[in-house]
């Protein structure tokens, strides 16, 4: 069960194209924050072993992170399989690629990434990381920006 209100989406595309099935697409999101993906600086409540930072807290709100002056470690970038989809992770950035057959196809990929996948990264990341926007492709027929 999500612990958040799944709000309404629109999925556009580019005027003069309509996506045709089947066909293969490919579905990519921008993730905040950034710093848990690596490379980059900023607040987080991640840290390294021997990595210089600063510790901020507030004692109203009772929040607590710190800042990292340099990057914890280097950007990710990697990708998996898993059945009949590839994920790739570049820094903040993550794509699906798949072959669908629907539309409804397009939206379980979508949900799998914006929703599902976020998920399953805040077992392993203390700052809890949430789609940014989404783009992408379904054949010859891209996303509005």
């Amino acid at each position: 069960m999500l612990i958040y209100e799944s709000r309404a989406r629109i999925l556009q595309f580019k005027a003069g194209t309509a996506p045709t099935f089947p066909a293969s697409a490919r579905i990519s999101a921008s993730f905040e924050p950034r710093t848990p993906f690596g490379g980059e600086t900023g607040k987080t409540r991640n840290t390294v072993v021997g990595q210089n930072i600063k510790a901020k807290a507030s004692p109203s709100t009772g929040h607590f992170y710190m800042l990292a002056e340099e990057p914890l470690f280097p950007a990710l970038d990697f990708s998996a399989s898993v059945q009949s989809a590839t994920f790739a992770v570049h820094g903040n950035e993550i794509s699906v690629d798949a072959s669908v057959t629907s539309l409804q196809d397009v939206a379980d990929l979508l949900g799998a990434l914006c929703y599902a996948f976020p998920g399953i990264l805040n077992l392993y990341l203390p700052d809890s990381p949430y789609p940014l926007y989404a783009w992408g492709r379904v054949g010859a027929a891209r996303t509005m920006p």
